[in-house]
């Protein structure tokens, strides 16, 4: 049994462990995400503590950089909370250990195949760690900060359009460019000082494109969505006007991971036999129910009837459920049921879930660590009105399977179940088994 609201699931991550504690404490302290984004701002030097940032640190779609905004968070929530509910204070030790753990955790594997800057067929590797090299250890603190062949970098390539961008796109890139840019960084080897310097330029360019985009994160999409300045071919200009910052960017980027590549730093370790670049997920359909207490849990699925206690009952819920079975961890941007409604030509009929949770909580996009797992869920009722508009054109529906989709944009799909295993579900949501 899994619970599905603030309780920590079986095999939790260190970031859902932070991210829990975080929740935890803001909830002790009763601070806004308001409230903290205009501490922020009000500090002498101001900090970025913006409300989709602090979003993504609450729902461990991103773990914080090291350094002065967590740091900020942690220095204002712990005081508040002892004020009001008596939390005793941990200190800032001990959330930078937690926060060191989680980062460690999502650290880059990028040995055997690296994602860009591949050396040559036949050339050897070399294995030099940056431990003690000036120039490593500052190489090594950018790759951190954007990951080679994550989400971020993955989207970014492939987008035709940055008319929308996703959060999981534009928080790394940008909290990269608040951590680095005023860091006097100082390369022994002036090539890579030069490449350094570029990467930054470019960097800069490409986040004030994306700071002039508007935050819609609070009506159930996560992303940043372009400004519409009155015309079409205004609204154009602008999208030009980003890609070509995105254009300049990904090739210094390039650039200088692969002289991070050439001294050897990109490949400090040879992965565990059952490492991939690719996770390896499996997808499951469960039922939802709701405890007296309002807490949501899921359970197998009941196709002969829903289990009896005084402590299940509605609001009904589908559940889709992924577990993370390797150490990599995963961008899930997507997460829903397909239909085959016995179309002849094989038609498939999406459902995607929402992004938000019935209490209004983020749950997509959300980042699963390795060996770790995440749900998503949606009302039974709504997956009912899907089922009554297919019947109602004269389609069939026959069978169901739950979906997922990474941030990279691969789609893997559960096991086929028979229309049956759900009919039980959607009765009771309804509350009516005559409307089906």
């Amino acid at each position: 049994m899994f619970r599905l609201n603030g309780g920590m699931m079986d095999g939790a991550s260190a970031a859902q462990r932070l991210a829990a504690e975080l929740t935890e404490l803001r909830a002790a302290a009763n601070v806004s995400l308001t409230k903290i984004e205009k501490y922020g701002k009000d500090q002498p030097s101001p900090v970025n503590l913006g409300r989709s940032k602090l979003s993504q640190w609450f729902n461990a779609r991103s773990v914080p950089e090291k350094g002065r905004p967590f740091e900020l968070l942690v220095q204002l929530l712990e005081p508040a909370a002892e004020r009001r509910s008596g939390t005793r204070p941990r200190g800032l030790v001990y959330w930078r250990n937690l926060r060191d753990e989680a980062d460690r955790e999502r650290a880059p594997t990028v040995a055997g195949t690296p994602p860009i800057g591949a050396p040559a067929a036949g050339q050897p590797l070399v294995d030099r760690s940056p431990a003690g090299d000036p120039d490593g250890e500052t190489a090594d603190r950018l790759l951190k900060l954007l990951p080679p062949g994550d989400s971020w970098f993955k989207w970014l390539r492939r987008a035709e359009t940055l008319f929308k961008v996703p959060l999981f796109v534009s928080n790394p890139v940008c909290d990269a460019l608040e951590a680095l840019e005023d860091d006097p960084v100082d390369y022994v080897d002036p090539t890579l000082q030069a490449a350094h310097n570029k990467l930054l330029t470019a960097l800069t360019a490409l986040c004030w494109e994306l700071n002039g985009m508007t935050d819609i994160s609070d009506e159930g999409t996560p992303v940043l969505e372009m400004s519409d300045p009155g015309t079409p071919a205004e609204r154009n200009e602008l999208n030009r006007q980003a890609c070509a910052a995105r254009d300049a960017f990904l090739p210094a980027y390039k650039e200088m991971v692969n002289h991070v590549n050439a001294k050897g730093w990109l490949n400090r370790r040879s992965p565990a036999p059952h490492e991939a670049d690719t996770p390896v997920l499996s997808v499951e359909l469960h039922a939802g129910f709701s405890l007296a207490d309002g807490t949501a849990i899921s359970m197998p699925l009941y196709p002969e009837g829903l289990p009896h206690g005084e402590d299940i009952g509605g609001p009904y819920f589908f559940v889709v459920q992924a577990a993370n079975k390797s150490t990599v961890g995963v961008e899930i941007a997507g997460a829903g049921i397909e239909i085959d409604a016995g179309d002849r030509n094989g038609v498939l009929i999406p459902y995607h879930f929402p992004h938000r949770r019935h209490g209004g909580q983020t749950q997509l996009p959300f980042r699963v660590g390795g060996n770790a797992a995440f749900q998503a869920l949606a009302y039974a009722a709504s997956l009912g009105h899907v089922y009554k508009r297919i019947v109602d054109i004269g389609g069939v529906p026959r069978r169901v399977r739950p979906w997922v989709r990474a941030g990279s944009g691969e789609k893997v799909d559960g096991h086929w179940l028979p229309v049956a295993d759900i009919m039980t579900m959607i009765k009771a949501a309804f509350e009516d088994p005559r409307a089906f």
